[in-house]
């Protein structure tokens, strides 16, 4: 027995997301799901002039219409030369830019231009370099058997399948599962709230919440990972 999240693959998501597989024993990356044009699945944000600046990496042929999987980097090797560019410009001379450049540059490495594939890799590369442990599982190879089924039906099947006790979930699955459903299944369900505690404020740069995890390793010491990846509540 033990404690499982299942999440869609996000491209270089937010400290809360980390949070969440730091809570866990088990994590599924969902990627046998709709593709959600305008998600963070293919996008996020980085700070720039003290303002919140988004990047999207492009992909072939976006559609609400195909899953995940499905889905293929576009012109990959372009896009990587330009973001990496645009890190330079952007974080040059913050205390951990140059370990925190290799990490990236090592993702973008990846030779498979399969959209999921990219993200799997990126998601457990950034969880070593942050410490975090976690039993990785793909639905799409773990779980095909259960696409069938609908939302919640398929996150109990999948629980049930892995074994576990306790499914825990990011804010925004409140509106998706009651806690009523999972009792009656003999799971325990949380969500877990993330506390974002402010770094880099001895610089003077303003505290924006939840911009990409790589904003938070060109600043934050190896030695205070944990406190931040600890910092969250479940509820």
């Amino acid at each position: 027995m033990g404690s499982i999240a299942i999440m869609q693959p996000y491209l270089f998501p937010y400290l809360g997301y980390f949070q969440l597989i730091e809570a866990v024993d088990t994590f599924v990356i969902y990627d046998d799901v709709q593709f959600m044009k305008g998600s963070w699945i293919n996008r996020n944000r980085i700070q720039i002039d003290d303002q919140p600046h988004s990047f999207s990496m492009p992909v072939e042929k976006p559609s609400q219409n195909r899953l995940i999987l499905e889905h293929l980097r576009y012109q990959p090797e372009r896009w990587n030369d330009r973001f990496l560019k645009t890190l330079n410009r952007t974080y040059a001379g913050t205390p951990f830019y140059e370990n925190t450049f290799a990490l990236v540059k090592s993702i973008l490495k990846c030779e498979s231009i399969d959209l999921s594939s990219f993200l799997q890799n990126s998601l457990q590369k950034l969880s070593t370099h942050l410490g975090l442990k976690v039993r990785w599982k793909c639905s799409s190879t773990h779980h095909d058997r259960t696409i069938s089924l609908g939302g919640e039906e398929r996150v109990l099947e999948i629980c049930k399948k892995e074994n576990a006790d306790h499914y825990v979930n990011l804010p925004g699955g409140k509106d998706l599962y009651e806690k009523d459903t999972f009792d009656a299944f003999g799971l325990r369900l949380s969500f877990l709230q993330p506390k974002l505690l402010p770094y880099a404020d001895d610089t003077g740069r303003p505290f924006l919440p939840a911009l990409s995890i790589l904003d938070f390793l060109m600043w934050v010491p190896p030695e205070e990972y944990a406190l931040h990846l600890e910092s969250y509540e479940l509820q």
